[in-house]
This record gives C-alpha cells, structure tokens and sequence, in this order.
C-alpha cells in the first residue's frame, strides 16, 4: 500500500471520528438544557406549593387568634358582669383574674399587629385604652365594699337565728375571714380611701355583734 493511500485512509478515520464526537458531544449537551429545565420547572412547582402552604397557615393562624381574641372578649364583659352581681368574693377575685389575663392576651395580639375583625376591634380598644385598668379597679373597689356589706347583713341575720355561743363564734370567724379577704384586695385607685375607711368601720360592727353574743 502506497504511503498516499495509507494517508488518506487516516484522514477518513479523523474525519469519521470528528463526526462521531460531535455527535455524542451534542446528544450530551441536549440531555443537560433538558435536565436543567426539568429541575427549573419541579423546583416552581415545588416554590408554588411552599407558598400556598405558607398562606395556608398563616390564615389558619389568624382565624384561630380571631377566634381566642373574640373569646377573650367575651370573658372580659362576661367576668365584668359577674364581679357586679356576686356576693362571694372568692369569686369576684377568680373573676378579677380572669379579666386581667384575658386584657393581657388581646394587648398581645395588637402588639403583633393581627388583624382583627372589626366587630370586635371597638371592644379592643376600650380594653386598651390607658384608662381601662384605673376604671377595672374602682369597680373592684365598689363591689369588694358592696359584698363587704352584704356579709355583714347575713352575719346580724345569722346570729339572730343562733342559740350557742361557739356556733355564734364559728358565725363571727366567718365572717371575719371574709372581711379581710375584702380589705387585703383594695385596690390603690381614686376610691381605694374611701373602700377601706369603710369596710373598716365595717369590721368595727362585725366585732361588736361578736361581742355581744358572747355575752348573751
């Protein structure tokens, strides 16, 4: 074989070679831009669903702080309302309680800036208002004294109706225990003066009444 020949069977080989690595080179180019196009689009979808559960959530969230902001509303106004009626201080103070934690609840979800539904957003503020705490107190003050008087009414009832002088004692002890109870929640307001000069001349009564049925 001439040394033309063989150079031209060469030349062939490395054209035909060329040919085939451009070709191979190609397909693999091809399946990456596919692959990436691929991740690109699952990870849209994958971006849409993250965001739609996020939303999701965050309204589940705010319903839920709708639903206990609406609650803690009505514990405010229904706790009120009992603190005015009662004639048990221990339940006045439960009460007390129950509106000063549910008061700091709704200062918390304003701090957060959730927004709430406007039937409720007028009550809010009047919780919120700076005057409200001093308001809340003068009423537990009133109602502390209205149910200081009251138990010393059923104390004089009570011993009437009482022939032994230690059943008339156990009466008076009772009655004592509640009193300072009163006294020991007066809260530091406008009327705080005027509830203790009371039920102190309250006490004063009530141990005069004990007095006297130890002597009869």
């Amino acid at each position: 074989m001439s040394d033309v020949n063989v150079l031209l069977i060469l030349f062939i080989l490395l054209i035909i070679g060329s040919i085939i690595i451009l070709i191979v080179g190609r397909a693999s180019y091809n399946e990456k831009i596919n692959n990436e196009v691929k991740y690109d689009n699952a990870e849209t979808s994958i971006n849409d669903i993250n965001i739609n559960e996020y939303i999701e959530r965050e309204k589940e969230d705010l319903l839920v702080i709708q639903n206990i902001a609406e609650n803690d509303i009505r514990i405010v106004n229904e706790s009120i309302d009992i603190i005015e009626n009662t004639k048990n201080i221990h339940i006045l103070l439960d009460r007390k309680q129950d509106v000063i934690d549910a008061t700091e609840r709704l200062n918390s979800y304003v701090d957060i800036n959730v927004n709430i539904s406007q039937t409720i957003e007028g009550e809010i503020k009047e919780v919120r208002n700076e005057d409200f705490p001093f308001v809340f107190k003068s009423i537990i003050n009133k109602e502390i004294l209205r149910i200081a008087k009251f138990q010393f009414e059923l104390l004089k009832e009570d011993i009437l109706k009482l022939k032994q002088k230690q059943a008339k004692e156990k009466r008076c002890i009772k009655t004592f225990e509640i009193l300072q109870l009163c006294f020991d929640n007066i809260e530091d307001v406008l009327n705080k003066d005027e509830t203790v000069n009371s039920i102190n001349e309250i006490i004063n009564m009530a141990e005069e009444i004990y007095s006297d049925s130890q002597l009869s």
